[in-house]
């Protein structure tokens, strides 16, 4: 099969990326939703390095696959914010399952990994889904190793009892931090948050 790889252009492309990122996202997004969030983004993006030469700033690269009706079959981004960890640089990527095994990842994965080259990236992440044994095998080809496993979890509020909540409320109130009385209560705040934050599925790096 043919297929070029370029840079991504919105707005034109939001709706098809919409599509691919559906097959991936347990929440449906579109065209909109992908507008409204670039709308938050700096466009242009500042990368620099730390005392210790890691990569720091923020910034992103998007591209996409396409073929000869310039039809999007893949979809690849690289990107770190602020407050990633320092040296890392975050990657998603997705093939329409249709256009799998041609070709199409391994191009994609490999201009990715050529602009975290030349940022300068130490550690690259990708996220898996477990059922995916193809995604998995993907990976592991390429060196990748597992560094944790996290699950989904969804509340069904039309059946979540309530009461459980207020009982809880009731042995521990909840309080707006104004309202405590502490000059140390930011400090406090941030050692709880430090301490705590590495048991949320997902999160890593130094606070």
């Amino acid at each position: 099969m043919n297929f070029t790889v370029r840079k991504m252009q919105p707005p034109g492309d939001y709706a098809e990326i919409a599509d691919l990122l559906n097959y991936l996202l347990s929440e449906e997004t579109h065209a909109d939703n992908l507008a409204s969030e670039d709308s938050k983004i700096p466009e242009m993006g500042t990368l620099g390095q730390n005392e210790s030469g890691l990569l720091t700033g923020h910034d992103r690269m998007r591209i996409v696959a396409v073929n000869e009706d310039e039809a999007i079959m893949g979809y690849g981004i690289s990107w770190r914010a602020p407050w990633t960890a320092a040296g890392e640089l975050n990657h998603c990527l997705i093939v329409n399952p249709h256009y799998r095994h041609q070709g199409i990842g391994a191009a994609l994965y490999n201009a990715l990994e050529q602009w975290a080259n030349e940022v300068g990236a130490s550690k690259l992440n990708y996220e898996v889904h477990d059922n995916q044994d193809s995604s998995i095998a993907f990976a592991r080809e390429h060196g990748y190793e597992q560094e944790r496993h996290h699950f989904e979890s969804v509340l069904e509020l039309n059946s979540f009892n309530r009461s459980l909540f207020e009982c809880i409320n009731l042995r521990y109130p909840i309080l707006r931090l104004t309202d405590i009385d502490d000059p140390d209560r930011e400090q406090r705040l941030y050692e709880l948050y430090r301490e705590t934050t590495q048991d949320i599925p997902g999160i890593s790096g130094e606070f």
